[in-house]
């Protein structure tokens, strides 16, 4: 809509200040960014341009995510929260993974980064699923299911209804079943705060 400085801009820290004294979580949805998105065929039909868009725009997080675990923010506001709403979990290993790669051969420790991205993600960060079962499974494996919410992406036309309990049951089939209650709704009600 208009030319803004920078996520990282300081100007934003009022932002970032706000939403972690009162609580509440910044929701950042997959394809905020179009620009880092890969754009569909124009001679393609509505249906394979809309495929290729539902593919291609969880990828576009990877950006979003990286910046807030390299660029500090996490670190000057460690109680704020932070979703990658409609994220897909399979790249987000990936991301973690190569971050804390990159911290150590950056030797970002002598940079005054006192944690590594794995470490601030676990603190302050979420992914969100509704579909991805390989990747429920590794995320959960390697980083645990506290960072992990699960939704049935209604009414997008890639949701899992009406089939969500079918889709929930293969996705969750590995899943030990206090995380699958974990995942399904207990992480969502302790960062939303709701109350049984």
């Amino acid at each position: 809509l208009r030319k803004l400085p920078h996520i990282n801009d300081p100007v934003h820290d009022l932002l970032w200040a706000t939403c972690q004294d009162l609580g509440v979580p910044i929701s950042l949805h997959s394809g905020a960014s179009p620009e880092m998105q890969y754009p569909a065929d124009p001679a393609n039909s509505r249906v394979l341009a809309e495929a290729t868009e539902a593919i291609t725009r969880p990828l576009s997080s990877i950006g979003v995510v990286s910046n807030f675990l390299i660029s500090g923010i996490l670190s000057r506001f460690p109680r704020l929260k932070v979703v990658f709403a409609e994220s897909t979990l399979g790249w987000g290993a990936f991301v973690i993974e190569t971050a804390d790669y990159h911290y150590g051969t950056f030797r970002l420790h002598l940079h005054g980064y006192d944690l590594k991205p794995s470490e601030l993600f676990k603190r302050q960060c979420y992914l969100t699923s509704w579909y991805d079962g390989t990747s429920l499974e590794h995320m959960v494996r390697n980083f645990g299911a506290d960072n992990v919410l699960w939704s049935t992406n209604f009414p997008q036309t890639t949701s899992s209804w009406p089939n969500s309990r079918q889709v929930i049951a293969s996705c969750f089939a590995n899943v030990a079943a206090e995380k699958r209650e974990q995942i399904l709704w207990q992480n969502a009600a302790t960062l939303y705060g709701v109350k049984d």
